[in-house]
Order: C-alpha cells, then sequence, then structure tokens
C-alpha cells in the first residue's frame, strides 16, 4: 500500500492517517461523532487493501455529492466544494480565462 512512494504504515498508522485526512478535510464544520464514522470506514478500506488514493478519491466524491442541506456533513460539503471551484478557477485562469469563469459562475 502506497502513497506518494511511500507505505502508509511506515509513515503512520492507518487509523493516524485516516483521523488525519478527515480532521483535516472538514475540520470543525462536522461533530466529533460524525468524524469519528467518517474516519473509521476510512480506515476499513485501508485495512481491506484499498490503495490510499482510491480512498481519498471516494472520499472527496461522496463528501462532494452530499445535499448541502444535509445537518451532519452539508456545511462540510459546501465548503468542499467551494474550495475545489476556487481552486480550479485559479489553476483555469492561468490558462483558459472564458473557461475559468464559467465554471466559477456554474
Amino acid at each position: 500500500m502506497y502513497f506518494n512512494n511511500h507505505s502508509i504504515p511506515a509513515i503512520i498508522p492507518f487509523r493516524v492517517f485516516a483521523h488525519q485526512f478527515v480532521n483535516n478535510t472538514v475540520g470543525l464544520l462536522v461533530n466529533n461523532r460524525d468524524k469519528l464514522w467518517a474516519a473509521s470506514e476510512i480506515e476499513k478500506m485501508l485495512e481491506a487493501g484499498a490503495s490510499p488514493e482510491d480512498v481519498l478519491h471516494q472520499a472527496a466524491a461522496v463528501l462532494a455529492s452530499v445535499d448541502f442541506n444535509n445537518i451532519h456533513w452539508g456545511t462540510a460539503a459546501q465548503r468542499f466544494n467551494h474550495k475545489i471551484k476556487a481552486t480550479l478557477f485559479t489553476r483555469l485562469s492561468k490558462v483558459d480565462q472564458p473557461q475559468a469563469c464559467q465554471l466559477y459562475s456554474g
């Protein structure tokens, strides 16, 4: 199991990796009970042999698809989606200004 050419367990245990990822992604926008659940699910996926890249991609896709009105994850999903759009806008605006403006307005 490798991430950036390093084995995750050799760097940090799956549990620590999962909790750090969840905390870094949603911070204080999600309560501790829900964050513990998410970290536990990520840890299970890693222990079952999923690559860290796949787990992070899946977690990001799930968070991005959460309804913004969801009382547990909605605010975090909204902020996550905004960060993604802002990052894409910044990157695209350096290359293709019309496409960047279209992306950010949509």
